[in-house]
């Protein structure tokens, strides 16, 4: 069967997910090559929101605004590559697993959560990945309570350098 593109679906309105999770099944049955994806509102169980990471894992444009229960946990496969990567709640997310998209914006919108990401060492990692391999991304964007408490500098200076060195 020939593979259709489909500009774009966008989920503006809060719809049940059984209703989006069909949606997006009966999409990939009849083979439409979705070129958008953007879910804008409501809760994704931890299931869903998996199935929606995995089964659109190279879609170029993906929004996920919307939110997922506290202890979902879920790294991403080396080939997630999504092009542009919006995720409204970022509280699972190791930044170092969307090296091959693009661009990543992350509005952690929900303050009861700790980020992974909200330890000055991890962005440290990132950025070292970002620079010594090669990696997709060329913009990443990150908001909310956590990375509003980042001390850049001690983000950007190795480990020994923010303990001190001795002369």
């Amino acid at each position: 069967m020939e593979l259709v593109e489909l500009p774009s679906i966008d989920f503006e309105t809060a719809y049940s997910q059984e209703f989006v999770i069909r949606v997006l099944q009966h999409a990939k049955q009849l083979c439409l090559v979705i070129t958008s994806l953007k879910i804008l509102s409501g809760n994704i169980s931890p299931e869903g929101y998996k199935y929606i990471l995995e089964m659109h894992r190279e879609v170029p444009e993906l929004s996920l605004f919307c939110e997922v229960a506290a202890h979902f946990k879920y790294r991403v496969r080396l080939d997630f590559r999504v092009d542009d990567f919006l995720v409204s709640d970022g509280h699972w997310m190791h930044l170092e697993d969307f090296v091959n998209c693009k661009k990543v914006t992350v509005l952690d919108r929900n303050d009861y959560k700790q980020p992974k990401y909200a330890n000055p060492e991890v962005p440290r990692a990132l950025i070292r990945k970002w620079i010594e391999s090669e990696c997709r991304l060329e913009y990443l964007e990150v908001y909310g309570e956590q990375s509003n408490n980042w001390n850049t500098l001690k983000v950007l200076k190795s480990p020994e350098d923010a303990m001190g060195r001795r002369q």
